[in-house]
């Protein structure tokens, strides 16, 4: 039995998934066995960067028993009998999720590697006194430099660029009455909070954390975890 939908109710979920604010070439048209129903091949829609994510139009007994993955706030979804308006509205709220998702970094995954990367500690003889003003008016014009560096790397998102402004706007506003052994440890969390919140590039964390280092030199030393902690034990 063929099941697959028309080229008109294809039109349809064309035109919901652009309403929605989605591109629609980022999806891709199968035709797949159904899951219900013996023998029937339905149409399925399909994300051409994640392959698992799908919104199936399966068909039974007269009526449409759509699924898919993602949902919200689930990974996959059996919506049952549901009629052909609402399999539109929700192929079209799915292929926004699907979008949301893609765009969203995993932090846990990400975390180990930007780890890796600053290769960053605070060496253990440091003393814990208050940067002075000249101090930081230095830290200032390093923090500056790694705002004009994210805000080239996020372009145009609003969202974006009031984030960076807010997460280095609160660090400098912390350098002037933190130690600076305390100011330290807490810029570079903050900054590898930031790059996986912004989905930065390897390179551009690389650079931030390539700033800080030099915007302390002579103020703070600063050596790989590996050492700092090698020293402790000693």
């Amino acid at each position: 039995m063929d099941a697959t939908l028309p080229n008109i109710q294809k039109q349809a979920v064309f035109g919901i998934v652009q309403a929605n604010g989605v591109d629609p070439h980022q999806f891709e048209w199968m035709t797949v066995p159904s899951t219900i129903l013996h023998a029937a091949t339905i149409s399925r829609i399909n994300s051409k960067q994640r392959k698992d994510f799908f919104f199936a139009f399966d068909f039974f007994q007269g009526e449409y028993q759509p699924h898919c993955s993602p949902w919200q706030g689930v990974r996959q979804q059996s919506f049952g009998p549901t009629s052909w308006d609402d399999c539109v509205r929700n192929a079209g709220e799915w292929a926004r999720l699907v979008r949301a998702e893609l765009n969203t970094p995993d932090p846990w995954k990400a975390l180990p590697g930007i780890a890796t990367q600053t290769h960053l500690a605070v060496a253990p003889n440091v003393a814990n006194t208050e940067f002075s003003h000249l101090e930081t008016e230095r830290l200032a014009q390093g923090i500056d430099q790694i705002r004009r560096l994210f805000n080239d790397a996020v372009g145009t998102s609003n969202e974006k660029l009031g984030l960076i402004d807010q997460q280095l706007n609160t660090l400098l506003d912390a350098s002037k009455r933190m130690g600076r052994k305390d100011w330290v440890n807490q810029a570079i969390g903050a900054l590898i909070t930031l790059s996986i919140t912004l989905g930065l590039q390897p390179e551009v964390t690389k650079q931030a954390f390539e700033i800080l280092t030099q915007t302390h030199t002579g103020l703070v030393h600063l050596m790989p975890p590996v050492i700092a902690t090698t020293q402790q034990l000693m």
